[in-house]
């Protein structure tokens, strides 16, 4: 009986235990040093749907979804702070011996084969890559040619964006009546009459410092475009053709000008000359001392008739 006694008293202390005894651990001083390298799965920070309205220092959550989605850690001022991917300025790279420049970005390059002396340019997406040739763009190709109308230019630049220009003998400026961008590497210069000198083209544009560079043109920089006094007749070659007359300025629908001489007054009738000029006849037409209003009596073609004439009329 008293065994008995004995182990109902052990129960109820055991229960007794359970019901008043700690619900907590205290990590400080029950627990041992935390190593979580051995748990298939920790998660130190509460995931939630919201930011909680307030937190405490040292507190970590992440939030699931929305705008607002990532991993938060509350702040020494009890706020939360978004524990974003740290990132480095300019000023902490490394294994750099200098900086250039004040810009805030990194320029990249876009890769490819780099010769020393290459001048560098922007490809389609903004990287830095070789142009394949100096700054300064080659020496400008150059063709000469005598006593032609028609002249090609194999420049085999690669492009259609090129300026072209043709002086002839005298280094004098010659404006071809056309200039025809035939494919990337040839330009077809055409003139009204047979011509002599060169024509030169450029497709380094202003970009660098070399023999085709130029800094200014008539005193203007920019985009420059043609003004009025820019050429003087003087200083134009070649030939003006029909076809560059404005329509409006022609009468007749004629292959040929028609050149005047001498002095003329209102209302004179116009004749040739024996070198073939328009000079005026000094009177209008159908009138003066040389006009005939008929023959006798007979007017148009007029041709010989049996009584025009007696032989008293006759002389010799």
């Amino acid at each position: 009986m008293r065994t008995r006694a004995c182990r109902s008293v052990a129960l109820w202390a055991i229960w007794l235990a359970a019901a008043w005894g700690q619900t907590t651990v205290h990590l400080p001083s029950q627990g041992r040093t935390a190593d979580f390298s051995g748990y298939p799965q920790t998660k130190p920070a509460r995931v939630v749907t919201s930011l909680p309205a307030s937190c405490t220092p040292g507190e970590a959550v992440v939030v699931g979804g929305g705008a607002a989605a990532g991993f938060y850690v509350c702040n020494g001022a009890g706020a939360w702070v978004a524990a974003a991917p740290h990132g480095h300025s300019l000023a902490d790279i490394s294994g750099v011996a200098g900086k250039q420049g004040t810009g805030t970005l990194l320029q990249a390059f876009g890769g490819g084969p780099v010769q020393t002396g290459d001048c560098a340019e922007f490809d389609a997406n903004g990287n830095l890559i070789s142009a394949g040739k100096p700054c300064g763009g080659e020496p400008n190709f150059s063709y000469s040619f005598t006593g032609q109308t028609v002249v090609v230019l194999n420049h085999g630049l690669g492009t259609r964006s090129v300026l072209a220009g043709c002086v002839d003998e005298n280094d004098q400026t010659v404006i071809p009546n056309r200039l025809q961008v035939l494919d990337e590497n040839r330009v077809q210069a055409e003139f009204s009459q047979p011509q002599s000198g060169r024509c030169v083209v450029n497709a380094s544009g202003g970009g660098g410092s070399g023999s085709g560079a130029v800094s200014s043109v008539f005193g203007r920089t920019g985009a420059v475009t043609a003004q009025a006094g820019d050429y003087s007749f003087s200083q134009i070659g070649g030939f003006l053709a029909l076809s560059q007359i404005s329509p409006s300025a022609l009468q007749g629908n004629g292959s040929k000008i028609q050149l005047f001489s001498g002095t003329a007054a209102a209302n004179d009738c116009a004749k040739f000359d024996a070198s073939g000029n328009l000079v005026s006849a000094g009177a209008p037409c159908g009138t003066g001392s040389g006009a005939v209003s008929s023959v006798f009596g007979r007017t148009g073609a007029v041709t010989a008739q049996a009584g025009d004439y007696s032989f008293s009329q006759i002389g010799g």
